[in-house]
């Protein structure tokens, strides 16, 4: 059960966790209570999880020739195989994780490489619900975790042909979050190991979504040598993640196929030079469409082997560049998004006067995408602040003239790529402040146009009500001054054409006058 107190005795990687703890707690000046969600996680008794753990590591040895290659022994049906990777792997370069995990996989893989449990809640921060007060440790500051890494990954998504069912779009967004909510509790009381992790989840317009995913890397040393931990939100299956859950509410549920689009990661590979790859020499074939998902079983393709065991960072590199590869993508689907709402937001203005149809929903589409811009803009700057830090000992060591040139080399295209994603988001956030000044324009004008109109009806109230008047004053005038004294009502002996006869030239005296008014009112109005 989530949050249980029970103890399990005997693993070592809890015994340390427990006095780390306990540490915290006896300095008031080295707190930790955020860590003890993790460490109740760890201590949960085995009779809580599956009886199949899943396979959630994969581990690349460090090449010792020229070659880089994803171990075999990857695939698991029990709890033994946990201490049997991380027994039989000495000399690990590269250690992935992917999905979500088990109390066993973290304790074994945390005390062989003696893993810090901050890079373990970081990563289980946002998908295990805490039953403590959050104290808001998380993210730390760079000094206190300069050793760990995370990226996150966006996944284009189509939705088919979803017809109306997302005609009210700020509540469709408002339940796809409470239904992804939903599923993350669920995931916490069933523990899927190895299943993928779905972070967040953006709904753009009737036909994209985007998932949006986790890359988490730690750096071990111990002596000369080292491991990184990189723990991905990817699961263990060939196929994509099942996302039936995001859209269970919608009205047309049955019309609706979400499909992911794969990551275009294009990696130029120059003409008589050799390919590493980790599948480069093998029949392996992929069958999901998300190629994130495949990441961690085909890593290394455009790495060299050398420099890969030399380099820590540069042995990450390849995850720099699908990152930037998939919020390229991403970006390209949101200019291509924007340019639709500008163009929906401009034909509106050349419509109807009285067509408002489209204003409050575009406005608010916009805010949308100016929140999402706004938070991929930190996460890429952040990225390229790194990437310039070229005195940060921890990721960037001291190595030979050739391969600091090959490494550096890397490092900055990788600069560029991140400068040049960061420009794009913040054209795209300066494209959404024209449309939002656009939306407010053409509302501006409409409310003008309204009251053009209302004035130009009050105005020929006003004009109608003043011929009534000047019409009807002289005949009341005149009906006043006979007293309605006429045979025709029984009530005189005047004959009723007298009326008329006085009436006619009062009314053609009234119409002189209305003529005259009419004409000055008509050279007043005119320019």
């Amino acid at each position: 059960m989530l949050g249980s107190k029970a103890i399990v005795t005997g693993d070592p990687y809890v015994t340390h966790c427990r006095r780390y703890l306990a540490e915290a707690q006896r300095d008031p000046l080295f707190s930790a209570p955020h860590l003890k969600d993790f460490l109740e996680y760890l201590s949960e008794p085995s009779s809580q999880w599956p009886v199949d753990d899943k396979p959630f590591t994969w581990p690349y040895p460090r090449p010792m020739i020229n070659d880089l290659r994803r171990s075999s022994d990857t695939r698991s049906n029990s709890f033994d195989i946990p201490e049997k990777v991380t027994r039989d792997h000495e000399s690990l370069g590269l250690l992935f994780l992917s999905g979500y995990p088990s109390s066993r996989w973290l304790k074994d893989v945390g005390e062989k490489y003696k893993v810090d449990m901050h890079f373990f809640q970081q990563h289980l921060g946002s998908i295990r619900p805490s039953v403590h007060v959050d104290v808001f440790a998380e993210p730390s500051l760079p000094s206190s975790s300069g050793h760990t890494l995370k990226l996150k990954i966006p996944t284009i998504g189509y939705l088919g042909d979803t017809g109306d069912s997302f005609r009210d779009m700020s509540r469709t967004r408002a339940l796809l979050v409470e239904d992804l909510r939903k599923q993350i509790l669920d995931n916490a009381q069933r523990h899927p190991v190895g299943q993928p992790i779905v972070r967040d989840v953006y709904l753009h317009n009737q036909e994209h979504f985007t998932l949006l995913q986790e890359v988490s890397m730690c750096l071990l040393r111990d002596n000369n040598m080292w491991t990184v931990l990189i723990w991905t939100d990817a699961g263990y299956e060939d196929k994509d993640p099942d996302l039936s859950f995001l859209f269970k509410r919608a009205p047309n549920m049955l019309h609706i196929a979400p499909k992911l689009c794969p990551t275009v990661f294009n990696r130029p590979i120059r003409f008589g030079e050799s390919v590493y790859s980790s599948v480069a020499s093998s029949d392996v074939r992929f069958n999901a469409t998300q190629v994130f998902n495949s990441l961690h079983k085909a890593y290394g393709k455009t790495l060299d082997p050398h420099l890969t065991s030399q380099d820590p960072f540069y042995a990450v590199s390849e995850v720099y560049s699908f990152a930037a590869a998939a919020e390229n993508q991403f970006l390209n689907m949101m200019r291509d998004i924007l340019d639709n709402r500008i163009e929906s937001i401009v034909r509106e203005s050349l419509q109807s006067k009285n067509s408002t149809h489209d204003a409050l929903p575009e406005r608010a589409n916009i805010q949308y995408d100016r929140t999402i811009l706004d938070a991929h803009s930190d996460r890429i700057s952040n990225v390229v602040a790194f990437l310039k830090a070229a005195d940060d000992p921890v990721w960037f060591p001291n190595v030979d003239h050739h391969d600091r040139r090959e490494a550096s080399r890397a490092r900055t295209s990788l600069v560029h790529d991140f400068q040049h994603l960061h420009a794009q988001i913040i054209q795209l956030i300066q494209r959404c402040e024209r449309a939002m000044e656009m939306v407010a324009h053409n509302a501006s004008l409409l409310e003008a146009k309204r009251s053009n109109l209302q004035s130009e009806g009050l105005e020929k109230l006003t004009r109608l009500t003043t011929i009534v008047t000047l019409l009807y004053v002289p005949l009341s005038f005149v009906c006043t001054f006979f007293g309605m004294n006429f045979s025709t009502f029984g009530q005189g002996k005047l004959s009723l054409w007298i009326w008329a006869a006085v009436s006619a030239p009062v009314m053609l005296i009234s119409l002189v006058f209305l003529r005259r008014m009419l004409k000055n009112d008509s050279k007043k109005t005119r320019p």
